[in-house]
């Protein structure tokens, strides 16, 4: 142990150890004390360490917890392990004994605060570097000591061999050292983790080519439209490289392989790439698991796929390179390197404006719906986080001026956040649920870019393309006067309302150009007509009335068009509108050979409430209850295939489609998935192979699209879902009825 003390006074800069004091039994001599001297100001400190190296050494979260409640001075926590896998390994066993959400979450606090040192650091590692080496610039630098460096392309598999026995201390002498695990260090893992699951993907449909439509298989993947943007090979091209500092040592550069001291190296530029990217690879396969489990319904199939996962995840990864300078030199020259490869951002009024009074005082407001308004550069586990400008120009949108968030002036900030911070405390702050409307609103507008382009019509001149280039901010603020109090906003809502907002002002106002948008006076006629229409006698919206429709002209009108959700829901919207039949919300099921071809998602809202409020609803209460309970209209569309061509073969239209029937069911679905949050574990999410006619699965808009779990992690949002057994069987039982009839 003397050995070890040695080698942590040099780590963290103690130029003298005073005292050291083991804290538990002789007979394993775990937990120790060090009191020492800061190199720098002579104060002494204090250091909790935690032995866990040894064969058989588990995390004992009690004694642990037990052992920091007793120290009455501020202790920084070190812990003792082999590697940095070791590490991982100890940590995960340890979470999975834990049983408690809040226990789980301070485990992860403690071991994202503490210092970590790795016994099983070799003095000489070695990378093997493709094409024989000869992919490499070289400069040398020469005045008065020496300077050189050289740039490879280096695997990520290759750069983890350095990163495991130094782990998070290889960038101790970086600017920004690698991210926490956090919700910005999480949501960067995202972005790598999309690389990995789409060289997977590719490898899976190569080997399966009828799955390559397959939507189930698409889900688990996470695979967009633009999906092969991301395939491993590219992400050398979206990522600056990796900048390491050798200092005082020798580097042996010969053929395929570099040698080096990991002892003395520092990541000083792309310590998040490094950082996140391996924590991000340690978290994917359990979370495919999880994935698989949740949305295959087949489990042989499930199994199949959980095991090519694991069988070639490390392949993929060997795809991924990255560009690697090494630099060689002298201590000295760390500090100034790192601080020019990461130069700081000026402070600007903005800056000063976070950090006001003000925004103190709107924030408290905030902070009930999980949203904050940060400075630069600040870092925490806000699920909605604002810069001053961004929350702006939101709270505009939702004071219903779109045209003045869209033209705002940054002067006019200050005024615009004092008068807020004056009145938050003296009113109701709806506004503030609102405004996580917008935020819904505004992922959905983004993820629909393409699609609603595609199917602009061009018989309008240019108003519907400018209405999609420029319309974000009225529509967000369209969607809060239009929105039906008794319905949640989800995206087959939105896409209604979208069609909605384009006729109104299509019909308001010919040849729409920007300048209309970045000005209230359209959106002020907008309102004054709504206003004049709910005054007069309002348009036919009766699911009878439908119901008396020519579903076979409907049927014609689909299969002119483009066969896409989006496009679905706009000709059933322009349908209705001839017929001046205003039919607020309605759903699209498709049906192949009479069966439902996905499961059923509910809005967002039924399960976001969960963990945006501090108290778990009863079932009667809750969203969840509310949508299962209501009766809503549905379009039940057969698709056929002529000629390798998908056609919409029969309409079928259901007035008053429930699930009240399965709300014993429903009950029990939604009661696991509270115990899920209590006991801070996603794998006890409802699963669909529990036949309980409802389970939960994700429901994001893209990849980013997360909140954090009880546990502390940040994971995908979920919604509840109808199993499509569910699904098949309410719509048998109203096909039945129909016959009868």
């Amino acid at each position: 142990m003397e050995t070890i003390f040695k080698d942590i006074r040099d780590k963290l800069d103690i130029e003298e150890i005073l005292e050291t004091e083991c804290l538990d039994s002789e007979s394993q001599r775990r937990f120790w004390k060090i009191t020492g001297l800061n190199s720098i100001d002579q104060t002494e400190e204090h250091y909790l360490l935690y032995d866990c190296s040894e064969q058989g050494y588990e995390f004992e979260f009690e004694k642990y917890k037990n052992q920091i409640s007793k120290q009455d001075d501020f202790c920084h926590l070190v812990m003792i392990f082999q590697s940095w896998e070791h590490e991982w390994e100890v940590r995960e066993r340890a979470y999975e004994k834990l049983n408690v959400a809040k226990n789980r979450k301070e485990l992860f606090k403690w071991f994202n605060e503490k210092i970590a040192y790795y016994k099983e650091i070799d003095t000489e590692i070695m990378l093997e570097l493709e094409e024989d080496g000869i992919n490499y610039l070289e400069y040398i630098s020469e005045d008065g000591e020496l300077l050189s460096g050289r740039i490879y392309n280096v695997s990520l598999n290759e750069l983890k061999k350095i990163f495991n026995v130094t782990g998070k201390d290889l960038f101790k002498r970086n600017v920004r050292f690698g991210l926490k695990n956090n919700s910005t260090g999480d949501k960067i893992q995202l972005k790598f983790k999309e690389y990995i699951k789409i060289g997977l993907y590719l490898l899976w449909i190569k080997a399966n080519k009828s799955d390559e439509n397959n939507t189930q298989i698409k889900e688990i993947f996470d695979i967009k439209n633009d999906f092969k943007i991301r395939i491993p090979e590219n992400f050398w091209f979206y990522h600056n490289g990796v900048t390491l500092f050798c200092y005082n040592q020798n580097i042996d550069f010969s053929g395929n392989h570099i040698k080096l001291n990991p002892k003395n190296v520092s990541v000083i530029n792309g310590a998040q790439t490094l950082t996140n990217f391996f924590q991000g690879i340690k978290r994917l396969p359990l979370e495919f698991e999880i994935a698989c489990q949740e949305i295959i319904e087949d489990e042989g199939k499930a199994q199949q796929l959980i095991r090519f996962f694991y069988k070639n995840i490390s392949d993929v990864v060997d795809r991924i390179r990255v560009k690697t300078v090494f630099i060689e030199g002298t201590e000295k020259f760390v500090k100034p390197i790192t601080y020019g490869l990461n130069t700081q951002i000026p402070i600007v009024d903005e800056d000063i404006i976070s950090d006001s009074m003000a925004v103190e005082k709107i924030n408290k407001i905030l902070r009930s719906q999980r949203m904050k308004i940060v400075k630069a550069g600040e870092d925490n586990d806000i699920e909605i986080q604002f810069s001053v400008l961004d929350f702006v120009k939101k709270y505009l949108i939702v004071k219903k001026e779109p045209g003045k968030s869209k033209n705002l002036r940054k002067k006019e900030l200050k005024d615009i956040i004092q008068k807020l911070a004056g009145t938050v405390e003296n009113q109701d702050n709806l506004w503030v649920e609102e405004l996580r409307d917008v935020m819904f609103v505004e992922e959905w507008w983004k993820e629909t870019k393409i699609a609603r382009e595609e199917n602009i019509d061009s018989s309008n001149g240019v108003d519907e393309e400018n209405i999609n280039k420029y319309g974000k901010n009225y529509f967000q603020s369209y969607v809060l006067c239009e929105k039906n109090e008794d319905t949640e906003l989800d995206t087959e809502y939105l896409m209604t309302l979208f069609n909605k907002f384009v006729h109104d002002f299509k019909n308001m106002k010919n040849n729409l150009e920007m300048s209309d948008f970045k000005k209230d006076e359209l959106f002020k006629e907008y309102q004054k007509r709504k206003n004049q229409k709910e005054s007069e006698e309002c348009d036919i919206e009766s699911p009878d009335e439908i119901a008396n429709i020519n579903l076979e002209k409907l049927r014609e009108e689909i299969n002119r068009n483009k066969n896409s959700v989006y496009t679905i829901h706009r000709s059933i919207d322009k349908f209705l509108e001839t017929k001046k039949i205003n039919l607020s919300y309605f759903r699209v099921i498709a049906t192949e050979n009479n069966k439902v071809k996905e499961a059923f998602p509910f809005p967002n809202a039924t399960f976001n409430e969960l963990y945006n409020s501090d108290e778990y609803k009863n079932y009667t209460d809750s969203l969840f209850a509310k949508e299962v309970n209501k009766q809503f209209a549905a379009f039940i569309i057969e698709w056929e295939n002529i000629n390798n061509k998908k056609a919409v073969k029969y309409i079928r239209f259901i007035p008053d489609f429930s699930f009240k029937q399965y709300s014993e069911n429903a009950q029990c679905v939604y009661n696991k998935t509270v115990q899920a949050f209590k006991d801070g574990d996603e794998k006890e999410f409802p699963q669909i192979k529990e036949d309980l006619s409802f389970h939960i699965r994700p429901k994001a808009i893209n990849s980013e699209d997360t909140f954090e779990f009880t546990n502390g992690m940040w994971i995908t949002k979920r919604t509840f879902w109808a199993n499509r057994k569910t699904m098949n069987e309410i719509i048998g039982e109203h096909r039945n009825e129909e016959e009868l009839r």
